[in-house]
């Protein structure tokens, strides 16, 4: 943030005095508020209730109010600055809600507090965003609605029915943020897109066979809406750009999404049905290499359906392992016959992994050590005839 100043010579004198004034503004700001936290932690327990909450309430409006004058979007800075003065007063105002719900309606269960100190976040939030759509209040009044509707839902209703509350409200919200109808679009989106999981979790905890399988098939959405094409994908936001940034949040929640909800999902239904749901799995992992093609990025999609398919056929050796050990070999020996006949190095690393470690699997379940060296060695013959034929059918005539 350099000011540039044109010089009456025709030269352009760039000057940083404007962003060190910020930055100092910033600092000077945090120390203030450093010190003057010091003096209240130090006789806070002295002051009595209503006192505690008189400052934290005229702390939060003078902090509201200072952020409603200098609404400026003529200027960056402004901008800025309104943004940090509007989360410090929500900040402000949330504590003076804990304070009230604490020391004068003395309510002590964990949800009924959460949902109201989240509440008080959620709509001095909301009123920011509504007020000028930035970013920053729109994570705040989103995540904060998100966790104050969970709550109080859940309280009243139960565990169910908050889960499958926040995933049609995650659904209803998110989308009008995929055909362009809400702004700011990945402030709105992210929010939703973690709701939706959330809620999913929690509805997995009364119900697994239930909520799991749900919490995979939103983590799955989310990595559909970050991969597919503009054709066929849900992305309908008209700048590039922006439509760009939709889809790394989304593909982004997704990647931190798989591994919270589908090894418990796994784990869950391969306890007593290892065939049913490796055979799901491998299925999963066709239905990505087929589609792959199709994709925004073909090769993160190959080798992660690669995986899928090799892990689907290894889990039915949970319940059958002579049968989970020929399928995981002939899924890996498919795998490595598609890659050479394609050329597609994204394949054949998962594929040889798959080799690797369901081979010896095989030749110990089927064979025991006697016969394990020979069928080895045949098997290593065949493969490598298998490679040269490939390799002889797509050499170039001379």
């Amino acid at each position: 943030m350099v000011t540039s100043v044109h010089h009456p010579g025709g030269g352009t004198i760039r000057r940083p005095h404007v962003a060190l004034a910020e930055l100092g503004g910033y600092v000077g700001g945090a120390l203030t508020a450093a010190g003057a936290f010091l003096v209240l932690a130090e006789h806070w327990r002295d002051l009595a209730s209503g006192t505690r909450i008189l400052l934290a309430g005229a702390t939060a409006l003078a902090l509201l109010a200072a952020a409603v004058i200098v609404a400026d979007d003529s200027q960056a800075s402004r901008r800025r600055l309104r943004a940090v003065l509007w989360l410090l007063g929500t900040a402000a105002a949330t504590t003076t809600t804990a304070l009230i719900v604490h020391d004068v309606l003395a309510i002590r269960g964990s949800r009924p507090v959460a949902s109201l100190i989240a509440a008080t976040t959620a709509v001095v939030g909301a009123a920011g965003w509504r007020a000028r759509a930035r970013a920053p209040e729109a994570v705040v009044a989103l995540g904060a609605g998100y966790v104050a509707l969970g709550s109080a839902v859940s309280e009243l209703l139960g565990d169910v029915v908050a889960g499958l509350t926040l995933v049609m409200v995650a659904i209803a919200l998110l989308w009008p943020v995929l055909v362009g109808g809400i702004d700011p679009p990945v402030a709105t989106a992210v929010p939703s897109m973690v709701g939706g999981l959330a809620g999913a979790l929690l509805l997995a905890e009364p119900v697994p066979a239930v909520g799991l399988p749900l919490g995979t098939s939103w983590a799955v959405a989310l990595a559909w809406i970050a991969l597919a094409p503009d054709r066929v994908g849900p992305v309908r936001i008209e700048d590039p750009s922006t439509a760009h940034r939709v889809r790394v949040a989304s593909g982004t929640v997704a990647l931190l999404a798989f591994p919270q909800i589908v090894p418990p999902t796994i784990a869950h239904f391969a306890h007593d049905a290892a065939l049913t749901t490796g055979l799901v799995v491998s299925l999963v992992g066709c239905l990505a290499l087929s589609v792959a093609s199709a994709s925004r990025i073909p090769s993160l999609v190959r080798v992660l359906g690669s995986l899928t398919l090799l892990g689907g056929a290894a889990l039915t050796g949970v319940q059958y392992a002579r049968l989970g050990s020929i399928l995981l070999v002939g899924a890996a020996l498919a795998l490595t016959t598609h890659a050479l006949a394609g050329r597609r190095s994204s394949e054949l690393v998962p594929a040889l992994l798959g080799l690797v470690t369901g081979f010896p699997w095989a030749l110990d379940r089927w064979f025991g050590d006697a016969l394990a060296v020979p069928i080895a060695i045949v098997a290593i013959g065949l493969a490598m005839l298998l490679v040269a034929a490939l390799a002889i059918r797509r050499r170039p005539p001379a």
